[in-house]
């Protein structure tokens, strides 16, 4: 499989609908109210739904049950990712909520918005099976690691009883995924006409997505955050060194290929696009993520191909 050729046709197409979000900005057919709407409608609509329609078309009941590892991976790429975190701001010398954000951006990548057009190209019948399963883990994770991090430094951290933990995690991405397992374990086919109707709004999400994060563009200081040499720090530890080593370490290790390449693109994946979310509700440092995720987003348009480059020759 030509990986590298499979990411940066990706990439190219989605620099070019990153253009077309910032010129729907600069000639106002978009606007940063019009983008909150993007945001909701791709979260809560067309991402579950991508995830759901694919998943239930390409997995079968026994490729599900043999991608089982996914979820310990998982596990394991996320107790990498925030140890790396940890380390890297503490080496940075960050401090207050700057250190909160950046092990927090550091930590969960952009899977919604690009880790599911790109594993989806690169495995059209079990890619979703495989994203689905690695949520599970990466949701998990946000709504514990991940609240905590994006909270103010040295405030009260707020303690989630399980019952209120569990409702937080049953959002549309999650029912998604839990319906579309289940659809799979039992061997459930929608109606023709529910089918093509999901499948129309599923193919929304990519362009929507790209477009999205090109309108953000318009609404940042970039010029402010590509000054900040930790960025770019973030960069090469978290979404090529970790990706490369991981890559190395799990080909040794009786898992599927499919599997490896998954999470090594997964792992190696911008700042994701909840975290300055997270940060403005919670009272932190909002405007510092959204830097994080621009520049690193900029940025994995380089470092992506890259990453399937050397998964091709290693």
């Amino acid at each position: 499989m030509n990986t590298f050729g499979i990411i940066m046709g990706q990439i190219e197409l989605f620099v070019v609908l990153i253009l077309v979000g910032i010129l729907a900005v600069k000639t106002k057919i978009l606007n940063q109210e019009a983008l909150g709407y993007f945001s909701k409608y791709l979260m809560r609509i067309a991402i579950p739904v991508m995830i759901f329609t694919n998943t239930i078309h390409g997995a079968t009941r026994a490729e599900l049950l043999s991608s089982i590892p996914v979820l310990l991976v998982a596990a394991v790429t996320f107790v990498g990712l925030s140890l790396l975190a940890w380390v890297m701001s503490g080496l940075l010398k960050l401090q207050g909520n700057e250190r909160q954000i950046y092990r927090a951006a550091s930590t969960f990548g952009n899977i919604g918005f690009m880790g599911i057009p790109l594993v989806a190209a690169l495995f059209p019948e079990t890619g979703m099976l495989y994203i689905a399963l690695f949520t599970i883990v990466d949701q998990s994770t946000l709504w514990t690691l991940g609240m905590s991090l994006t909270q103010p430094a040295g405030a009260k951290k707020e303690k989630l009883s399980v019952p209120a933990l569990l409702k937080k995690m049953i959002n549309p991405a999650m029912v998604g995924i839990l319906l579309s397992i289940l659809f799979v374990l039992l061997d459930i086919s929608l109606p023709e006409v529910v089918d093509k109707a999901l499948t129309s709004i599923a193919g929304t999400s990519s362009p929507l997505s790209m477009i999205y994060i090109g309108g953000l563009f318009c609404y940042t200081d970039l010029a402010k955050y590509l000054k900040k040499k930790e960025f770019y720090i973030m960069t090469v530890t978290k979404m090529v060194l970790f990706p490369v080593v991981f890559y190395l370490i799990l080909k040794q290790l009786p898992i599927s290929r499919e599997i490896i390449i998954t999470i090594t693109v997964l792992s190696a994946l911008p700042e994701m696009s909840t975290i300055p979310m997270f940060a403005d509700a919670n009272g932190s440092d909002g405007e510092y993520a959204i830097g994080a995720l621009m520049v690193t987003t900029m940025l994995s348009i380089l470092t992506l191909p890259l990453i399937g480059y050397l998964v091709q020759v290693l």
